[in-house]
């Protein structure tokens, strides 16, 4: 069975990017929030990389990690992914119940470790 992603970003670029970045994996993309939360009620994903700034204040990523938290994906690790790398801002979005956090750009070798030990941890 593919261990499979879901990555929320609406910055086409920084989407291909990290696309390009897991091409060994099956991951799908959502250009924003609501189509997060869509393709997330039609599959099953085994981790769920969240931008913060989705061009909405009213529902950033972190309305939308707690939206998530609602459904099946209550254990599900959900990952801030984030140009927010400002003191604290690890340890706000930590609180906030994100299981992991990557500031932008992400560092290739940490991401792919951090989801190789997901995948121990589900036996995926």
């Amino acid at each position: 069975m593919a261990f499979r992603i879901l990555y929320v970003e609406d910055d086409p670029i920084n989407a291909y990017v990290l696309q390009k970045m897991l091409s060994n994996f099956t991951i799908d993309i959502a250009k924003n929030g609501e189509e997060g939360m869509n393709l997330s009620a039609e599959n099953e994903y085994d981790l769920i990389l969240m931008d913060i700034n989705l061009g909405d204040p009213e529902k950033d990523g972190v309305y939308y990690l707690k939206e998530l938290r609602k459904t099946r994906y209550q254990k599900k690790p959900i990952v801030a992914v984030t140009a927010y790398a400002m003191s604290g801002d690890r340890e706000r979005f930590m609180d906030a119940g994100f299981d992991e956090y990557f500031s932008k750009p992400i560092e290739k070798l940490r991401l792919l470790l951090f989801i190789e030990k997901k995948k121990k941890e589900i036996g995926s």
